[in-house]
């Protein structure tokens, strides 16, 4: 009996973490089922770009760049070069909680997001009533992925919609991911930042249009001994069912968690954002189809004509969201000069580049975050 309530639960787990945690799927070796390290890749392939102390303007990654180096492993992710690094980091935010790194399988990790996630769903709309790891999935954090739930901060319960976003919500939908981008940024490159009281920093005015999304849903996280820190956001490592975590801030004074959530808060939300469904990417003149249909697997240099909504492709009869998220191939747009966006993989470098120099003793922080935003504003996150 336990054998087949094994097999049974692997089988579910299979198929949901296919779905939903494979945001352009984070490498995994399972026997119940395998997943493809495209993240990993993307970092491994932006990290190898950079040649300092030029800042990386185009990769000219060819149409199997990433095809061919992919892997149904997490091999990219150790290791001690900095390139390794970047690959473990931007697994981050689709396993926010390190249940693969601590050892949990990615049937755990598929089993919580199937069965904790629904249940965690109908809790609350707050983050902190999901848990971190169903919230961003499937709740008002979806902008870690380059998708948002609803387009009000914070956001309500009403039904998600499958059409295209209106130009106003694409405005602020990209406004979320900018200032997601920020928040990330200062706690990777900032230790004073790291050390605030959470509720005290999403109050700053940068962060005005995903405050509501990050305040959690009583004070619980703000006053008294349970309060967080930024650092504790990016700092946890649950083993099971997000019920035991262990505190890393507690063991870390080098700050290697909170720098590696952040760093890869940054990286996955720009390589999520080249999924088609994700975000459309299309040419001047070309509609984006409604949520719930099929996508392809292609990273394009287009503009982004609109951001999805997870919980309206979930909800569809048929798998709308898996595959554009596998291994992509790199569209004919990104081998054009000049083109609209740039590709996945500069992207990537250069933003790597940018917290790299943040590194930098003296370094002028508050100038790099202006200059690594207005890079994804201007050359990643471009909207027609």
């Amino acid at each position: 009996m336990r054998v087949l309530r094994d097999v049974l639960c692997a089988a579910f787990a299979a198929v949901f973490f296919a779905s939903v945690a494979s945001a352009s799927e984070i490498g995994s070796r399972n026997a119940a089922r395998s997943t493809w390290d495209v993240h990993e890749t993307i970092s491994l392939l932006a990290a190898a770009c950079i040649k300092w102390p030029a800042k990386p303007d185009n990769c000219q990654p060819q149409p199997r760049s990433i095809l061919d180096l992919v892997a149904q492993d997490n091999e990219k992710s150790f290791g001690t070069t900095t390139a390794n690094y970047y690959s473990l980091a931007s697994r981050w935010s689709d396993d926010p909680l390190r249940m693969l790194e601590s050892g949990s399988s990615t049937l755990m990790l598929g089993l919580t997001l199937w069965n904790k996630c629904d249940r965690a769903n109908k809790d609350g709309p707050k983050w902190d009533q999901r848990g971190l790891l169903c919230a961003s999935h499937f709740g008002p954090l979806e902008f870690l992925h380059a998708q948002d739930t609803l387009f009000s901060d914070p956001p309500t319960n009403e039904v998600p919609s499958a059409k295209p976003q209106d130009p106003a919500s694409l405005g602020l939908s990209r406004e979320r991911m900018l200032q997601w981008a920020r928040f990330a940024f200062r706690a990777a490159v900032d230790p004073s930042f790291d050390a605030m009281p959470y509720c005290d920093a999403i109050k700053d005015p940068a962060f005005k249009d995903i405050e509501g999304s990050l305040t959690p849903s009583d004070s619980f996280h703000c006053t008294g001994k349970h309060a967080f820190t930024v650092a504790r956001f990016f700092s946890s490592r649950c083993r099971r069912f997000s019920f035991h975590c262990d505190d890393l801030t507690k063991h870390d004074p080098g700050r290697y968690y909170v720098r590696q959530g952040g760093t890869g808060a940054i990286l996955h939300l720009i390589q999520d954002s080249y999924s088609q469904s994700h975000a459309a990417r299309l040419p001047a003149g070309m509609a984006p189809v409604d949520a719930d249909k099929v996508f392809p697997s292609l990273s394009a240099c287009q503009p982004v004509a609109t951001f999805y909504d997870y919980n309206a492709q979930k909800t569809a009869e048929s798998e709308t969201h898996g595959n554009a998220d596998k291994p992509p191939l790199i569209d004919v747009s990104c081998l054009q000069v000049p083109r609209a966006a740039d590709d996945v993989i500069t992207a990537s470098a250069r933003a790597i580049w940018v917290l790299q120099q943040a590194q930098l003793p003296g370094a002028n922080l508050r100038g790099l975050e202006d200059e690594l935003v207005n890079d994804i504003r201007g050359r990643v996150l471009v909207t027609r």
